[in-house]
Parts: C-alpha cells; structure tokens; sequence
C-alpha cells in the first residue's frame, strides 16, 4: 500500500463506504490520518502542512478539490485528464490567477507537458495524441465509420460499460 511506502500526513478517499477498512488496514500507522468523503476530499488540499496535492481521482470528481488547492497556492499535480476536458479554461484561469503550479503527470499529458517545456529550439508543429483502450479499441475501419459521440461513454472496463 502506498500509504505504508510513502508516510503521507493524511490518507483520504471519496468513498465513505471503505473509510473502516482503509482506518483498519492503517491502525497501526498513527501519524497517517484518514479521511473520507466528498467534504473531506474539498477540506484537505486547502491544509495548512501540505503543499502538494496528487489529484488522481476518475472522471471530474476531482474538479472541486482541484480548484480549492490552487486557490488555497498548492502545487498540483494533475492524473486524469478529465479535469481539464470538463473546465480545462476555467483551471488554466485560476493557476495563473493564484500563481499556482499545476503538473501533469499522468502518462499521455505528462509527455505532451515535457515535449513543449523540453530543452531544445524545435518547435513543435503538431501533437498527435493516440487512445490505446476505450470502446473503440478493437473496432475496425469500417465499424468506426459508424460510431457517434455518445458511443464514446461506453468504456469497455468502467463503470459505463455497456451491458
């Protein structure tokens, strides 16, 4: 578990659901808090001691917290993309209002930030962003053809699967 590997001052998780059991699995570790919830998610990147906030949630459940830890000048480093699909001009508005610092460090936006910040003076002319999974991944040419923007919700393994 990471919370064993890393030492964080707090441990939160959205669902309340598997606060126990998270509480249980750490009772051992009493310097590590844990958390749960929507409202503990919103609270905790605003604390005082940390200056660093991880926002690996999935889907736009992140959104919120965001916002509050660049508001409250946290450093934040940015895993799922959907933050920025959801208020991408919203989120770049207040980093530059709040002088904060956003990160990404999931794999395919992580890669773009480093080819545009990288050493060098090419410029880049184009960036070609390919999807390796979703509800299309094993669709052939002509089954594309016919997909429409809704089909893009279904993802194969997600909670939107399609039944």
């Amino acid at each position: 578990m990471q919370a064993r590997q890393f030492h964080p001052a707090a441990v939160v998780i959205a669902n309340e659901a598997h606060y126990d059991a998270l509480a249980d699995v750490l009772a051992d570790q009493p310097e590590i808090k844990v958390y749960a919830g929507t409202k503990a998610l919103e609270e905790i990147v605003e604390a005082e001691p940390i200056n660093v906030v991880l926002a690996a949630m999935v889907g736009f459940a992140g959104l919120v917290p965001t916002i509050r830890a660049i508001k409250a000048h946290k450093k934040v480093c940015l895993a799922n993309k959907e933050t920025l699909v959801v208020a991408g001009q919203l989120i770049m508005q207040l980093v530059e209002q709040y002088h904060a610092t956003l990160l990404p460090v999931d794999s395919e936006h992580s890669a773009i930030f480093q080819s545009l910040t990288g050493e060098g003076t090419n410029e880049i002319e184009k960036i070609l962003l390919t999807c390796s999974g979703g509800p299309f991944r094993l669709y052939t040419h002509n089954q594309l053809q016919a997909v429409r923007a809704v089909d893009a919700l279904y993802h194969p393994h997600g909670r939107w699967a399609r039944r």
